[in-house]
């Protein structure tokens, strides 16, 4: 005590931190990103606009957008887990995105599916479709509901991005991150959808954000947080399992210079994993087994393959430039500029190692585990890290705002608008987007397949058409879950192909009609999946008269005799003799 008082400096100097602290490392840099005291009202009007703009465009996607090829599954095991309390319908996906999906139906008159006999359940594809296309309650109406819900969960995510942006790089990164998420085709794609995809997107960051207050604040109260993160994250979708090594790697980095002591990292280290395994067994209903048998499956189906199409070709196996692709074909330029730069200017941030830690290492490790996989059917996949890059391309935009120059906000602001441009133009359609780069935008069929261009998403498009043109029925090679006669759709099937057989009407005759009209869908061109390549060889010649969101094909066959000869062979290889006599 006297030592002190005789020397003032050292009785002013603040006292260390403690080991395995790390506050300064999770903050910003008082000078140069000084988090605010207080949010003013003033300056929540950019964030309350931008997530208004986000739920408008969301909502717009989801009423255009019929039913696409992943929703079933998702709604019938969600639902049977909520009356039964078993999930043993679709076990690849965790349960807590089909949950939440399903809950509304609960508030529905919906028939629950049920097992076979034995106990046993019927094959998950067929039964989903059933469920969802042949029950009590129209397939519409039980759609908008669950889609809403995921709705929620993309407000949520832009929120989350502001606040959490703002707390590691002031205000103006918060919302340019925001901004960047509402003005993104691939959130606002999967962002209406019922699916596990944007639940993923929320709760892989989520987890990174509670590993944050641990690193800041080590103690077993923090640890628990981290722990209910990872949990959550886990509970939504396989690939959070690379969460594990990037918590890690985060924390031996943290702890490189100042190292807990071995019973400080037991005691912290069995919290949070029993936290995890906490949230798991909640979600799962106690049954912990199912989330293993979620994992080996996710691992066997990255394993095995799955077909895919990249630049023209089919493969079975994975490409190593497939999400590389993918990844610049399918996000807006100004969105790739802003992104590059920030990689570039890393380096001069004040917040380097921050950015390099917590938000570029976790996106490289997925990328590059993504790249490396034979499952690669759609930049959906990788959309965990999409968020972590709308807060790189946040922390620059911050800086450059904070300069107060003109023209780094002049760019800023230009770049801003091309997006929203891009963005209104391609409304509602943003599962077809594809950039500048492709030239001709309705050229997306030769570069990639699957959710990142035809879900099945367009049956309602289709329904609008032949109604403002009074057609009163169209031949369909649909690829796709929905029921077309759910959308107001008369059809013949022509190589039609869904997990539950469809006969379309076998009495219709399209004589009469002002045109004969053959929709394909692109998946069916590109020879992904089944038919064979060579099915719609024939159509090659022959130039579309429309393009419904740049993934259903419509061929105009009325005075084309050869096409009707072709057809009639199809309907006697469907053995569809009526149909082919006609032909």
């Amino acid at each position: 005590r006297g030592i002190i008082q005789d020397h003032p400096e050292i009785r002013q100097r603040p006292p260390s931190p403690a080991i395995g602290r790390h506050r300064d490392f999770m903050s910003p840099d008082p000078a140069s990103a000084r988090p605010p005291s207080g949010t003013r009202p003033r300056d929540l009007l950019p964030v309350a606009l931008l997530l208004l703009v986000s739920s408008g465009l969301l909502a717009g996607a989801a009423r255009h957008d019929s039913g696409i090829m992943d929703e079933p599954p998702n709604l019938v095991a969600g639902h049977y887990l909520w009356k039964t309390g078993h999930y043993n319908i679709d076990r690849e996906h965790p349960p807590l995105a089909r949950l939440i999906e399903s809950l509304p139906l609960l508030f529905l008159p919906v028939e629950m599916a049920q097992s076979n006999p034995d106990g046993s359940m019927p094959p998950y594809w067929p039964l989903s479709v059933e469920f969802l296309y042949e029950n009590t309650v129209p397939a519409p109406r039980m759609l908008m509901p669950a889609r809403l819900m995921v709705m929620g969960l993309s407000v949520l995510l832009g929120a989350f991005l502001w606040w959490w942006g703002n707390q590691l790089f002031g205000p103006p990164a918060g919302v340019i991150a925001l901004l960047m998420c509402t003005l993104n085709p691939l959130i606002l794609a999967h962002g209406h959808l019922a699916t596990t995809d944007l639940a993923i997107a929320l709760t892989f960051p989520l987890a990174l954000a509670c590993l944050s207050k641990y690193a800041g604040h080590p103690s077993t109260r923090n640890a628990v947080v981290a722990g209910i993160g990872l949990g959550v994250a886990l509970a939504t979708k396989g690939s959070a399992v690379l969460l594990l090594p990037i918590y890690l790697f985060i924390l031996a980095w943290t702890w490189r210079k100042q190292p807990p002591s071995g019973w400080v990292f037991l005691k912290h280290g069995g919290a949070c994993l029993a936290a995890a395994l906490a949230v798991l067994t909640t979600v799962y209903w106690g049954d912990l087994g199912a989330f293993f048998a979620s994992v080996r499956e996710v691992l066997f189906h990255s394993a095995a393959g799955h077909e895919n199409y990249l630049l023209g070709r089919l493969s079975i196996s994975g490409s190593p430039i497939y999400f590389l692709v993918a990844f610049l074909l399918k996000n807006p330029i100004p969105f790739l500029i802003l992104l590059a730069t920030a990689a570039l200017l890393v380096r001069r941030s004040p917040h380097r190692e921050l950015v390099s830690v917590w938000l570029i290492f976790p996106s490289l490790l997925f990328f590059f585990v993504a790249s490396l996989s034979d499952l690669q059917i759609g930049l959906r996949h990788l959309l965990p890290i999409f968020p972590l890059l709308f807060l790189i391309v946040g922390e620059l935009g911050g800086r450059l705002w904070r300069q107060k120059r003109p023209a780094p906000r002049l760019v800023l602001g230009l770049l801003s608008a091309w997006m929203a441009v891009d963005i209104a133009v391609a409304h509602p359609h943003y599962i077809a987007y594809f950039n500048q780069l492709i030239g001709d935008p309705d050229s997306a069929i030769d570069y990639l397949a699957d959710s990142n261009l035809d879900w099945g998403q367009e049956l309602r498009h289709l329904d609008d058409l032949l109604r403002d043109e009074g057609i009163g029925g169209v031949y369909l090679s649909y690829f796709g879950n929905a029921d077309p006669e759910a959308y107001g759709i008369r059809y013949l099937p022509v190589y039609y192909e869904s997990s539950r057989e469809r006969l379309g009407d076998p009495t219709l005759d399209l004589r009469d009609e002002a045109r004969a009209l053959l929709a394909v869908s692109a998946t069916h061109l590109q020879g992904v999946y089944r038919p064979t390549p060579e099915a719609f060889a024939w159509l090659s010649s022959r130039e579309p008269t429309a393009i419904l969101g740049r993934s259903l094909f419509l061929y105009d066959l009325t005075d084309d005799e050869d096409a009707h000869r072709r057809l009639a062979t199809i309907f006697l290889e469907q053995q569809m003799p009526g149909p082919a006599q006609i032909e």
